[in-house]
């Protein structure tokens, strides 16, 4: 009898501590398309940190937030555009993954966006046809934001690998890569 009680006692506390790891829900999950490209948006209840990268075969564009749940009011939509799917997972405890399944020649980025007006904040996943030229380096980007990134003047980096006698710096430079036409 003392066995059964202990079971219901760890029974009760499971769950709520479960639910309590994830303190961030994704409210809802939309795609939109065009001729050209699709946006999925994801509506969230609070800012978040988040991880994107891009995987090939098959083509898919990958969303990783942690200490996140999906909503039990989200459903996700149907594919449409240049999206051929659309699932979710739990690569480690607490983190919740949305994975986009694209068209081949596809190219993928991703924004987050601060709360404004009745808006909550939002991460929105842009496909567009193109060549696929993203990096394939993983990103690691605190949402909301409202860039990408935030131009910087540039800074001198002493080499620890550079002879002393050198006298050199080594200066690192990002292009954002915008392409256009």
């Amino acid at each position: 009898m003392a066995l059964w009680g202990v079971l219901a006692l760890f029974t009760a506390i499971g769950p709520a501590r479960g639910a309590a790891a994830a303190s961030l829900d994704v409210r809802a999950v939309r795609i939109w398309s065009a001729a050209e490209s699709t946006r999925v948006m994801l509506e969230l209840s609070g800012p978040a940190k988040y991880r994107f990268f891009v995987l090939d075969a098959p083509r898919r564009a990958v969303l990783d937030i942690p200490q996140a749940r999906l909503s039990r009011a989200a459903a996700l939509p149907a594919p449409e555009g240049r999206i051929r799917g659309v699932r979710t997972g739990r690569p480690s405890a607490g983190t919740l993954r949305l994975v986009v399944d694209l068209a081949e020649g596809s190219r993928a980025r991703v924004v987050g966006v601060e709360a404004s007006g009745s808006l909550g904040p939002r991460v929105i996943i842009d496909i567009e046809a193109g060549p696929e030229v993203e990096a394939r380096v993983p990103s690691v980007t605190t949402a909301p934001t409202t860039a990408l990134a935030t131009a910087r003047d540039p800074a001198a980096v002493k080499a620890p690998h550079a002879p002393a006698e050198s006298g050199r710096d080594v200066v690192v430079a990002i292009d954002a890569g915008h392409g256009g036409s």
